[in-house]
């Protein structure tokens, strides 16, 4: 009985342990989410490929195309904000960078909240190796795509980088002069060399990647804490696991109980269960009554007096067979 409280003592510990660490979790998951939900916004994100291998970001997945139907990939860890449907299915507006495109299929969204400052389109400006480059416009016939001169442009023009074509051989870009912006592709080797840094966000998340990494190499180095929800919620399962095993453990009965659970049963049967005399012996051979003996006397007088009767007449007929020869060796010898 005692080691039955103390099981049933000790589960209960544990799973106040349990209990109070999914409530802390959910509890702080709760205000956060309660925090965020008020200013946040939907918005599509560019996926990065390689986060702690790039130290810039490049042509990402995510393509978007203008008025003028021309296509371009923007930047990696980059944001399309303020989703619209304008065909259901086919076509869907958004902002980016301040300006309106558009999207061929419905994209996968997510909800963050903006920080003050946080841009979510790229702020890079180019710079033209020559003097002058060729701005380019993008024409797709029959699936074939070509890039025709649009119109000439300086270094006297605002050049800012806005994404890639498909194979990241030209750069779309938006070319401003005395307030008039015209929007086109410019070759990538008529740029001086450029690079993209990424959004703030993938930005610190790689800064703590690395900084992560260069601790778990130091020699001796103790991990540092995470409070990521991923973290918690796998602590929270390691510690539940172990929990409801150990108590499975605990309540389950061992050879031993169950032997002595049985013993018990078969021992606790009195003789008063049964019909028992005390002045009967109940082993086998003392199990007889006087009938017995009545029979077996009669049994054996009967068989004596066959036995008597038999002999008898065996002598009887033994001498009645002696012949006139057994007369005279009889008379010979007297």
């Amino acid at each position: 009985m005692k080691k039955i409280a103390a099981n049933i003592s000790l589960f209960i510990v544990l799973f106040a342990l349990v209990l109070a660490m999914a409530a802390s979790f959910f509890t702080h998951a709760n205000i956060a989410s309660a925090d965020e939900t008020v200013n946040s916004i939907k918005v599509v994100k560019a996926p990065v490929s390689n986060l702690e291998g790039n130290a810039t970001a490049g042509k990402s997945t995510v393509a978007v195309f203008d008025s003028e139907n021309r296509t371009f990939y923007i930047p990696e860890s980059y944001f399309l904000s303020e989703l619209t449907t304008i065909v259901a299915g086919v076509i869907y507006g958004v902002q980016y960078a301040g300006e309106t495109f558009y999207l061929s299929q419905e994209p996968i969204t997510t909800q963050i909240t903006p920080i003050e400052g946080e841009q979510l389109s790229p702020d890079v400006r180019l710079t033209l190796k020559e003097e002058t480059a060729s701005l380019l416009t993008q024409k797709t016939v029959d699936g074939i795509t070509e890039y025709l001169p649009l119109k000439s442009i300086s270094n006297e023009y605002t050049v800012k980088l806005w994404g890639f074509n498909e194979d990241a051989s030209k750069i779309y870009v938006s070319a401003t002069f005395n307030g008039d912006t015209t929007f086109g592709f410019v070759a990538v080797e008529e740029l001086e060399p450029f690079s993209i840094p990424y959004q703030q966000r993938s930005q610190a998340e790689r800064d703590a990647l690395l900084a992560a990494k260069d601790e778990a190499n130091k020699p001796g180095s103790i991990p540092a804490p995470s409070t990521s929800v991923g973290l918690r919620i796998v602590l929270i399962v390691g510690i539940a696991i172990p929990t409801v095993i150990i108590v499975l453990l605990l309540f389950k009965p061992s050879k031993d109980e169950r032997r002595y659970a049985k013993n018990s049963v078969r021992n606790s049967r009195s003789k008063d269960d049964f019909d028992y005399d005390d002045s009967r012996s109940y082993r086998n051979r003392d199990r007889r009554d006087d009938r017995d003996y009545d029979r077996d006397s009669d049994r054996d007088y009967d068989r004596r007096e066959r036995d008597y009767d038999r002999d008898y007449d065996r002598d009887y007929d033994r001498r009645d067979r002696r012949d006139d020869r057994d007369y005279r060796r009889d008379d010979g010898r007297r």
